[in-house]
């Protein structure tokens, strides 16, 4: 992936990445394995609140990254929405990021 075209870059309207914390304790990544020698691991929900149209717009993905600065196009994983997801004034959206690997 060559870059990825964030909502929100050019103007925000109650866009912003959010952190992610390890400790457990925190509401971060515990350790968790599954039967089968698989991991998985869920993080507490997170939730983005819009204050306007952020720009650009029309989500098609969700990705964690290494860093909470916008523009800094280290994905580490993500994954694709069902469908593009546009936001507007008052909008909400929550998001439980769950990692799994087998």
């Amino acid at each position: 992936m060559a870059q990825i075209l964030e909502i929100g870059t050019t103007s925000a309207n109650g866009y912003a990445r959010a952190s992610i914390v390890r400790d457990q304790s925190a509401g971060g990544w515990p350790a968790s394995t599954k039967p089968g020698s698989s991991y998985q691991s869920t993080t507490a929900q997170k939730t983005f609140s819009f204050t306007g149209t952020p720009n650009p717009n029309g989500a098609t993905l969700w990705f964690v990254s290494g860093t909470t600065t916008i523009n800094q196009d280290n994905c580490l994983f993500g994954s694709d929405t069902g469908a593009t997801r546009t936001f507007g004034n008052g909008d909400t959206e929550r998001v439980t990021p769950t990692y799994q690997q087998t």
